[in-house]
């Protein structure tokens, strides 16, 4: 599971897809249509909305979902890895609820906001950064190589610089004398079909 389909979001689904024996990779995003495409342009095998998370996870795995009183609900089951790449308290709630007991969670983006991790206590889950993951079992293609694969790959990632979808992550370029709309262009990016929003020193304008 990759939760977030932006830049980090897809750059994770695309490292996954190069360098571990990963699956069913699911992608939870809010971005509306342009996102689930980018998503499935990137290597995703199905994206759901953020309401749909648990639903859809429950799907693909075929998990029992739980409902308990005066929580949220949670899965029997779920994923073996789960990337939280969106940076989002929110997120990081999806990842340890739709994660099977004894999986791991990925921090892929750099989290904020409080999260009720009992989850993570209750299920045995092993939480890590992306940053302090290895890339040993690369290709074995069991939970923990795929953990580690895909945490691993950001040191990687510029070993995909050269493949062209990653040319469709910056949807605008602006010189840096038009600052003013290109962070107004950034602020609405998802409602304009942008992922990013970049400067360029040598466009004029």
């Amino acid at each position: 599971l990759v939760v977030g389909a932006g830049a980090v979001g897809l750059a994770t689904v695309l490292a996954l897809r190069a360098f571990s024996e990963a699956g069913a990779v699911a992608v939870v995003t809010g971005g509306g249509a342009f996102a689930a495409g980018m998503a499935a342009r990137f290597g995703a095998s199905s994206v759901v909305g953020p309401a749909a998370a648990v639903a859809g996870v429950r799907r693909v795995t075929r998990a029992v979902r739980v409902a308990p009183r005066g929580g949220e609900d949670f899965l029997l089951g779920g994923v073996d890895v789960a990337f939280e790449a969106s940076g989002r308290a929110s997120g990081l709630s999806v990842a340890v609820r739709t994660t099977r007991p004894g999986g791991r969670v990925v921090l892929v983006g750099v989290p904020s906001g409080r999260v009720d991790l009992a989850p993570v206590w209750a299920r045995g889950l092993t939480l890590v950064g992306a940053g302090g993951v290895g890339d040993r079992d690369v290709d074995t293609g069991d939970a923990v190589g795929a953990g580690d694969a895909a945490g691993g790959v950001a040191a990687r990632v510029w070993e995909l610089a050269g493949d062209r979808r990653l040319d469709a992550v910056v949807g605008v370029v602006y010189p840096l004398s038009r600052w003013r709309e290109a962070v107004d262009h950034a602020l609405r990016a998802r409602r304009t079909g942008v992922v990013r929003v970049a400067f360029d020193p040598a466009v004029g304008g």
